[in-house]
């Protein structure tokens, strides 16, 4: 029987332990939870893993309310959630998975018998959803690439994505910045021509990304043509290792290449900062897949996680999906 317990912390507990043991994403950032709680008024809470007094795990949760029951949802745009694990020792490899394995079985218990239904979004580095499974989730597999800087390299770009940058080059688009602005007007111009609408509104997004500026957690790329109209911009989450995709927007019908050069800047830019990957945060859209793919990224696969404790908690599930 497990040793483990599992208790609501607070956020100075929670910000020592992440500072100890830096998380796999800055999604759970104590910065990126602040930011999302004020953009979206949207309170959160907090819960450590312990073994005896000693905390090995933490984890953070958007929590709504629907029909007076309580639960816990995705937010828009914060691609994954779970648990944070303390650091061990390379030769604890098999202790840190038996660690998780438990941990994600307390947790699973503990959500059961606290929300109506939850839902969560692991990490690809959690690939031990069996816990959930265990307890009657439903498990949704979900798929994204990873550019690892250390094998970053235009020889494993395909023939015609060479050709793109060519033409880019040849057609003088410069890569730029832009302000937070100017990238939310251009991705809701990008949802409304592919008749798409965006995953919240405008003043919202614009207000998170204000938010994670402030803290330096947002870093924006851009290309501009010769006149200096702006083609394709992209805003990256950052953490010190890694850069995450987070919110783009392109001009497609005004020049070609814009977009194949602003993937290549970012990569190229990663690399230079040291980083160690970079996760492009999504590729389940056929049309996206084919494009990331031809940068010869690795594909990763990371799961989405769903508990109904009872039929009208389901259906209230299908109605917040709706």
């Amino acid at each position: 029987m497990s040793d483990l317990s599992v208790y609501g912390i607070g956020i100075d507990t929670y910000s020592n332990f992440l500072k100890a043991n830096p998380p796999p994403t800055p999604f759970s950032f104590p910065e990126v939870l602040e930011a999302y709680s004020k953009a979206f008024d949207s309170p959160y809470e907090l819960v450590g893993i312990f073994r005896g007094e000693t905390i090995i795990a933490v984890g953070s949760f958007f929590v709504g309310k629907k029909f007076s029951k309580r639960y816990i949802r995705l937010m828009p745009m914060r691609l994954y959630d779970g648990l944070s694990f303390r650091k061990l020792e390379n030769s604890k490899s098999q202790k840190r998975e038996y660690e998780k394995l438990q941990s994600y079985q307390i947790l699973s218990d503990y959500l059961i018998s606290k929300y109506r239904f939850y839902q969560l979004s692991l990490p690809p580095c959690d690939l031990d959803v069996r816990p959930f499974q265990w307890s009657g989730a439903k498990i949704l597999p979900q798929y994204t690439y990873v550019m690892e800087t250390a094998r970053f390299s235009e020889n494993n770009y395909t023939k015609s994505l060479m050709e793109m940058l060519r033409y880019a080059i040849k057609a003088n688009l410069q890569t730029s910045t832009c302000e937070i602005d100017e990238l939310i007007s251009l991705q809701m111009r990008s949802y409304k021509r592919h008749n798409r609408k965006p995953p919240v509104d405008a003043s919202v997004i614009t207000s998170l990304l204000t938010l994670l500026s402030n803290d330096l957690l947002l870093k924006i790329y851009a290309i501009r043509n010769s006149n200096g109209d702006l083609l394709a911009a992209l805003a990256t989450l950052e953490a010190k290792d890694s850069s995450y995709f987070f919110v783009s927007g392109t001009e497609v019908e005004i020049d070609r290449g814009s977009s194949h050069l602003l993937y290549h800047h970012v990569f190229k830019s990663a690399a230079a900062a040291g980083k160690n990957y970079v996760d492009l945060c999504g590729a389940n859209t056929p049309s996206i897949n084919i494009f990331k793919s031809s940068f010869g990224p690795s594909l990763k696969v990371f799961f989405r996680i769903r508990h109904a404790n009872s039929w009208s908690s389901k259906i209230a599930s299908l109605v917040l999906r709706a």
